[in-house]
């Protein structure tokens, strides 16, 4: 075989990442009907007897495939960073491990976990740190859906190389959009606009540095997907935009999945090389 024949050892196949990413996406849709089902939430309505058993033959299968998915991709995952002859449930720990000790995981999961620590206080005293009310954190919820749905346009923006006229189309597109929604935010106060920025920074800085190819892209559509999904699931089965509660659950569900680099572009495997130009 030829030099130009031989795989790129750059280049990787994703089965792990694609197997987990469904799984979740699967899991956080069937689990919380899952709960209805056996009773684990409770619903402003009695639930009849006969819905939960429908409910649960139904979302079982999609429960265990979900399942099966998320340990498969974790296990390829595992085997491909800790190779060894133990177990794969043996090396699980050393890989999150790793994972947790990289400064970049833990630089992402840090405003997480101030925020987790913000909602368990309130919720648990009635008072956060820093004089942090109740009602701040209720709109917070509020400005995390805001900030989830700008990423998604803003997020496309990045993918505009910034060169010439697609530059200064970049620049206007992002500052027409970050004014609009920081409008919205204005409505509740200049705190609110501060913690939408914040949260708005906090999804798109990793990116901006980042080229505009596929793999970024696949990287943006990762992250907005999972949040988006996480969020629909927690808020509509664990409360409304004002449970506290839920808050806490999603942001810690959030400051996990960065904590282990779940939704990053390493998750997704290296990108793809540049064609190289053939030797004549």
């Amino acid at each position: 075989m030829s030099k130009s024949d031989s795989p790129d050892p750059r280049v990787v196949d994703k089965p792990g990442p694609i197997a987990l990413g469904s799984g979740i996406a699967t899991l956080a849709i069937a689990a919380p009907f899952m709960a209805v089902a056996v009773g684990l939430i409770e619903t402003a309505e009695p639930v009849h007897w006969v819905l939960r058993v429908f409910l649960f033959l139904f979302t079982a299968p999609f429960v265990a495939i979900g399942g099966l998915l998320v340990f498969g991709g974790f296990a390829i995952l595992v085997d491909a960073a800790v190779p060894g002859n133990t177990s794969i449930v043996q090396r699980m720990p050393v890989y999150l491990l790793r994972q947790m000790a990289k400064p970049r995981h833990l630089l992402a999961a840090l405003p997480m976990a101030l925020i987790v620590a913000q909602y368990y206080a309130v919720s648990r005293t009635g008072e956060g740190f820093f004089g942090v009310s109740a009602e701040l954190l209720e709109r917070g919820i509020l400005l995390e859906f805001i900030a989830i749905h700008a990423t998604g346009f803003l997020g496309v923006l990045t993918l505009i190389p910034a060169r010439g006229r697609q530059g200064i189309l970049k620049i206007a597109g992002f500052a027409a959009l970050s004014a609009f929604y920081l409008m919205i935010a204005f409505n509740e106060g200049w705190a609110a606009a501060l913690f939408l920025a914040g949260l708005i920074c906090l999804k798109l800085v990793p990116f901006l540095a980042s080229p505009p190819d596929l793999h970024t892209g696949a990287t943006l559509g990762l992250r907005w997907g999972f949040q988006m999904v996480v969020f629909l699931s927690v808020f509509s089965f664990l409360g409304g935009f004002e449970s506290l509660r839920a808050g806490t659950i999603y942001w810690s569900v959030i400051m996990l999945a960065e904590l282990f680099g779940m939704t990053e572009a390493e998750y997704l495997g290296p990108p793809e090389p540049p064609p190289r130009p053939d030797n004549i």
